[in-house]
């Protein structure tokens, strides 16, 4: 029961945490960047608990099921020594009906424990989403959003000029498409001094790499970016998520 108590109260603070962190941000006009990985490591930690919690709990069914086979298997010894010292003389004789009955009725007791006990573990069974949910579990990648074609073109035929630049060399991927829209425009704003076409134009140059390795070297090399601003490092993050 300790154990239990232990385990909620643990969930109890990250989802309480995790509500802390939507309510900072609920009011915002651009949630930031890593806002969004924070939210996601914090609720597989939530699920991790909750998986430790649910095998506790079977664990508990378990042990309860061992103690009453045991029990009824001690049952069944005093069975056999009653009915062995009654041939002896050891012990008074006892007719064969009250013998039966005494026996009948306290397996039957038992009996009934133990069907309580096997029904309240297939109710857990059938609460989980299905029959594996019991071993490790598997946590999802965290994809991030993409959005529409329309809004990362302009209106003035930047997307013409984009796929010039890229038609010099095969995109490897669409990296611009692993940033949400609200960082985009804070990439834009921060980075690029608000400037569309030249970030369209880096990212356009960033697709023709093969890895995020040598993309970063590329920025180190043609930028004045400060590599340790939270910002510079959120751009890295993400152009790293692209190239995974």
């Amino acid at each position: 029961m300790e154990k239990k108590r232990e385990y909620i109260d643990n969930l109890l603070a990250n989802i309480k945490n995790l509500e802390e962190k939507f309510l900072a941000v609920k009011d915002e006009d651009a949630i930031p960047f890593s806002f969004f990985r924070e939210a996601y490591n914090r609720t597989e930690t939530i699920m991790r608990l909750l998986h430790e919690l649910e095998n506790l709990q079977i664990d508990e069914m378990r042990a309860q099921m061992e103690k009453l086979i045991l029990f009824l298997s001690e049952v069944e010894n005093n069975k056999k020594t009653i009915e062995k010292a009654a041939e002896t003389g050891a012990i008074r004789e006892v007719s064969e009906e009250e013998t039966k009955a005494a026996q009948t009725k306290e397996v039957e007791k038992h009996e009934v424990e133990k069907q309580e006990r096997e029904t309240a573990i297939e109710n857990v069974q059938q609460k989980l989403p299905n029959s594996t949910y019991a071993k490790d579990p598997v946590f999802s990648e965290y994809k991030w959003p993409e959005k529409k074609e329309s809004e990362i073109r302009g209106k003035n035929k930047e997307s013409s000029s984009l796929n010039d630049v890229i038609s010099a060399k095969p995109a490897v991927l669409d990296l611009i498409k692993s940033i949400s829209l609200n960082d985009r425009f804070l990439f834009q704003r921060e980075l690029f001094n608000n400037d569309r076409e030249a970030m369209n134009v880096l990212m356009a140059k960033l697709n023709t790499f093969e890895n995020y390795e040598d993309a970063e070297a590329y920025l180190r090399r043609n930028t004045s970016w400060d590599f340790e601003d939270q910002t510079v490092k959120d751009f890295l993050y993400a152009i790293k998520k692209g190239f995974e």
